[in-house]
């Protein structure tokens, strides 16, 4: 049901990319629920009129062209059903010139719902922000609501840029879809340790430690994967650290104590992707934990860790109801 789920989110975000770069703004009205949301990082859109969407859609065309995009490429790497009549889901946007692709791409979460037989987009949730794109399109409209009493510092818009890629590889992960996962690695991938570092230099080690990962949260039924990122700094132009505190769950209990994380993210091809995870010898205390032997019923020999109030709904389980 996953592949029909990513056939119809990408299908129809085809349909919409097509209609846009085409000028086609009836065939985009057609497939949008309106009022239409688009959310970014410091604002948002909202088309209420088909008007609303002639317009934008317009303006949207001219700057693209002005800034030299001749085409953008919208690829759905995870999506899942929500009930019978809803997908949610995320894709990578990038703007391509005549000669390369034009950074930044960013991610974006997509919720699409069947309405008279018609698959429709309903929101949109991208991790870019006006900064990103001085030529943002709908900029100047009426229409783009500038959300200033949640304005955001540089340090605030790291942090909700790299919790968004954060989400979708861990949801990726999660739901076994391994090249959504893959699409935010880049190799090599070290791991480092107190002790010892390890290195993933081939996609057949990285799928070997994928799939180790996922024979662990099967066996465990683990059915949520949280990690909150903390804080973040800008090592470089493309460089950037993230502390995060992780959380293993099986329906709102720890499988294991929480612990504090660090990853290095580095821009490949105008998208952060991680390439480089700091453990300490505690967060390496759930792996060895998960391989202790099995009491009846499925359950480790070692007791579960209560729940930390804070995470009894998992933010991931939330965001799918939007």
């Amino acid at each position: 049901m996953g592949d029909d789920a990513k056939h119809i989110y990408q299908a129809t975000l085809d349909v919409l990319t097509r209609a846009a770069l085409a000028r086609d703004t009836a065939t985009f009205a057609r497939h949008l629920v309106l009022p239409h949301v688009i959310k970014m990082l410091d604002g948002k859109v909202v088309y209420n009129t088909e008007q609303e969407v002639h317009d934008g859609i317009n303006e949207y065309r001219d700057k693209l062209e002005r800034i030299g995009v001749q085409t953008v490429e919208r690829n759905c790497s995870f999506a899942r059903f929500v009930g019978d009549t809803m997908v949610s889901g995320y894709h990578v946007t990038q703007n391509v010139t005549r000669d390369a692709p034009l950074p930044p791409a960013y991610i974006t979460k997509g919720v699409f719902c069947l309405i008279d037989g018609r698959w429709c987009m309903s929101l949109s949730d991208s991790a870019m922000s006006g900064e990103d794109w001085p030529d943002v399109p709908h900029r100047h409209m009426q229409a783009y609501a500038k959300d200033d009493e949640t304005t955001r510092t540089p340090q605030e818009m790291r942090k909700a840029v790299s919790q968004k890629l954060i989400d979708h590889a861990d949801y990726a992960l999660l739901h076994g879809d391994f090249d959504a996962w893959r699409a935010f690695i880049t190799l090599p991938l070290i791991f480092e340790g107190d002790i010892a570092t390890e290195v993933f230099a081939t996609e057949s080690q990285l799928r070997e430690q994928y799939e180790n990962y996922r024979h662990d949260f099967l066996t465990y039924k683990v059915t949520d994967v949280v990690r909150v990122v903390s804080s973040t700094e800008l090592l470089a132009q493309d460089e950037m650290r993230v502390d995060y505190r992780a959380y293993i769950l099986n329906c709102g209990t720890n499988v294991v104590a929480p612990w504090d994380g660090r990853l290095i993210l580095k821009r490949d091809q105008g998208l952060w992707r991680i390439s480089r995870i700091i453990r300490s010898s505690q967060s390496l205390q759930w792996r060895s934990r998960m391989h202790q032997p099995l009491q009846p019923g499925g359950a480790s020999s070692q007791q579960a860790v209560p729940a930390t109030p804070a995470i009894q709904k998992p933010r991931i389980q939330r965001e799918e109801r939007n």
